[in-house]
């Protein structure tokens, strides 16, 4: 049973479901890309919901877009230019958009419309589109733009919670990511899914990585609510060797989270998520 059934929401995987409470359906529509539903909750604020599987919502959002965003911007020295693929929602944009060293914020998605919504019943996550750093690029074919953008970006984030068999996922597209960063430090941080869920996954693209990135980190301790399994992590890539991310070269100070305004990321959560349980460390040996 998923989708809206008797005042609740309902999404299903493996075997285990997350249900949000429904106060109001504000949106259902099928683009070329996505079916996308957008409903006020009784608990969690707008909730979004992209082909059955829930994105984010008002309550929780910061835990993964925090994390998401700055494991990988603190990781490296000092960036300037930065790619998002997907993230529609604008999370991990506004996100992105704290650090002052950024000059070029790059964000490319296929569905314009999803953007759209998004600024309309999502407006603390789609505030960054508001900044001039910003530049959307509305593309079918993300292979085809990073081939037009090589050695362009310090950091390219993929914020895709798409299906395993996604193209988006696969080692081609992860090899022409790395052509498309800068040679001197650049790094890749994409979505992982849950350890209870997806753990072979996980192991898969981690191996993908290894073959492409000399530096590669899995990134565990996030809790997100929302989601089926109640826990997701990332894998982050360097093209330098030296890259440790479990010792970032920036290390944020308590008076920039406040400044920043950060719930969830602060130095003791950066260390934190790369401390694995034995059987996550077992699992995805090579």
């Amino acid at each position: 049973m998923d989708g809206f059934h008797s005042g609740w929401f309902f999404e299903n995987e493996d075997g285990m479901t997350v249900a949000i409470e429904v106060d109001e359906i504000l949106c259902e529509e099928k683009t070329k890309y996505n079916d996308i539903k957008i409903f006020k909750s009784t608990k969690f604020g707008n909730v979004l919901v992209l082909d059955g599987v829930i994105q984010c919502t008002d309550r929780d959002e910061f835990a993964y877009h925090e994390m998401m965003a700055h494991l990988p911007l603190f990781s490296h020295p000092n960036p300037k230019k930065v790619l998002i693929i997907g993230g529609g929602d604008g999370g991990v944009l506004k996100e992105v958009n704290k650090h002052s060293s950024i000059e070029e914020i790059h964000v490319c998605i296929n569905d314009e419309r999803l953007i759209e919504l998004a600024k309309q019943y999502l407006p603390k996550l789609s505030v960054g589109y508001k900044s001039s750093k910003v530049a959307v690029n509305i593309e079918d074919n993300v292979e085809q733009f990073l081939e037009k953008n090589t050695q362009s970006y310090d950091v390219v984030i993929v914020d895709s919670i798409g299906g395993h068999n996604n193209e988006i996922l696969k080692k081609p597209f992860y090899e022409k990511l790395n052509k498309s960063l800068k040679n001197n430090n650049g790094i890749v941080c994409a979505f992982a899914g849950c350890v209870w869920t997806d753990a072979g996954h996980i192991k898969e693209l981690k191996n993908t990585f290894h073959s492409i990135f000399p530096s590669v980190c899995y990134a565990f301790g996030l809790v997100v609510s929302c989601f089926v399994g109640g826990q997701v992590g990332f894998l982050l890539g360097s093209k330098e060797k030296e890259t440790n991310f479990e010792e970032p070269p920036r290390v944020i100070k308590e008076e920039d989270v406040k400044e920043m305004n950060l719930k969830f990321y602060n130095k003791e959560t950066h260390e934190a998520c790369f401390v694995l349980p034995q059987f996550i460390k077992e699992e995805l040996q090579n």
